[in-house]
């Protein structure tokens, strides 16, 4: 796909993440649709590809001291808006 802006991220691979094709969006940001190591498909932001921020269709959850937000898309089709630090119940 040749887009008109930006770097063609279809192909790559981000930590359980491979890039499928270009999502477009009302919104400014560049999205993109990739299919998790699992076989989820999600769709992310660019600069959370980029930034390694997001590497898994949330399957990995587990293995990171945060969570991710979503926020629906369409019935089926959901995209990472942001990621926020999970914190510990202390223990008293």
């Amino acid at each position: 796909m040749s887009l008109s802006y930006g770097k063609d991220y279809t192909g790559l691979k981000f930590g359980h993440l491979t890039v499928t094709s270009f999502f477009p969006t009302e919104e400014t940001k560049g999205s993109w649709k990739c299919k998790c190591d699992c076989g989820n498909e999600v769709v992310v932001y660019t600069n959370d590809l980029s930034s390694r921020r997001i590497e898994s269709c949330g399957c990995r959850l587990k293995d990171y001291p945060y969570t991710y937000r979503t926020v629906k898309m369409s019935e089926n089709t959901y995209i990472y808006s942001d990621i926020v630090y999970k914190k510990e119940k202390s223990t008293v």
